[in-house]
């Protein structure tokens, strides 16, 4: 497309020069003319090849932005997949995050009950204790009033 335009441009030149050629011979010379059938042609030609070269570049800039595009669509394609897997991650997150708030409040209520138990069997030791200490005193006695009764015999 260079090579057009560049042929046209010089079309271009060439038919400006030659009428301005023509046209200071004919200020010297009333029988010199400008030869239409150059002067035409050549300008005609190398107008047409000027915007034919402006066509195809803009065609090249066209074919450019449709070559981003399409590399673009391919990018929103693989974003896409790459939210959609991402997603599913995140689907899968919230139900191990469910699982878990509901293994926590089991662990939780177990943890509870298991404090309520400790917490009897403590007081159930305690009692205990005291029920030993006073069947202790009550065999301590019990063993000094057989020696006594002992004794008395």
């Amino acid at each position: 497309m260079i090579l057009v335009s560049l042929l046209g441009l010089i079309l271009i030149v060439f038919a400006c020069l030659y009428f301005l050629f023509h046209f200071l011979c004919s200020l010297f010379s009333r029988k010199h003319r400008v030869f239409k059938r150059i002067f035409y042609p050549a300008l005609l030609v190398g107008i047409f090849l000027v915007a034919l070269a402006a066509l195809g570049n803009e065609n090249q800039g066209f074919e450019a932005a449709l070559a981003e595009n399409n590399r673009f669509k391919q990018e929103i394609t693989i974003l896409e997949e790459e939210i959609s897997i991402l997603e599913g991650k995140i689907a899968d997150a919230e139900q191990y995050s469910m699982a878990l708030e509901k293994t926590n409040a089991a662990a939780f209520s177990e943890k509870k009950i298991i404090t309520e138990d400790i917490a009897a069997l403590k007081q159930e030791v305690a009692r205990l204790k005291k029920e030993n200490k006073a069947i202790s005193a009550e065999r301590d006695s019990l063993i000094k009033q057989k020696a006594s009764t002992e004794a008395q015999k």
